[in-house]
């Protein structure tokens, strides 16, 4: 992927990516939002998409670096690889305080929720219409919603979620699911 190189002096073509372009990140970069092609991050560099901002690549991603996307921001990617570090900062509706919940999904594979700060998790039943307690889960399912409350920010650290993802939902209740948008 050479077509378009980011390095300590800005962009090869001075005016950035768009759609069709393979893009190489040789050096760090915190930007609002990326398009293009496919996108390799060098080992040693990082690249940081803003809140509300989005990395959409539709080829291939390779990352041997560091990819962060801020809370709101969006990842839009259905071929991601690399041995690099992937991290999505997720701020919760609510501060840390007693009964301020927030509805969370992974946007990475497997995340520990027992391993997250915050306390009274639980994820839903729809056939007794419960909430049950989720705190003991090490590995989150891609797709379905979970609560948390007592919780500011959560980083989710791993492979992302990349193409479509499944959930299937029941209607033996009252019709409700709680499901996540990986």
């Amino acid at each position: 992927y050479s077509d378009l190189i980011y390095t300590e002096t800005g962009w090869s073509n001075v005016t950035g990516p768009e759609i069709g372009n393979d893009v190489v990140m040789a050096f760090g970069l915190k930007t609002s939002s990326i398009t293009c092609n496919n996108l390799y991050v060098a080992a040693g560099t990082g690249l940081v998409i803003a809140v509300e901002g989005t990395l959409l690549a539709q080829g291939d991603v390779v990352n041997e670096g560091t990819i962060e996307i801020n809370s709101g921001g969006s990842f839009v990617n259905d071929n991601y690889s690399g041995d690099g570090n992937f991290t999505y900062h997720r701020n919760t509706t609510y501060d840390i305080g007693e009964w301020r919940y927030s509805f969370i999904g992974s946007p990475v594979s497997n995340h520990d929720l027992s391993a997250t700060t915050g306390s009274f998790k639980f994820t839903y039943d729809e056939a007794t219409d419960t909430y049950l307690d989720a705190s003991g889960i090490s590995s989150m399912t891609n797709g379905v919603g979970y609560t948390i409350a007592n919780n500011d920010v959560i980083a989710f650290t791993g492979t992302p979620n990349s193409g479509n993802i499944f959930v299937g939902v029941t209607n033996n209740g009252n019709g409700f699911n709680l499901i996540a948008n990986p």
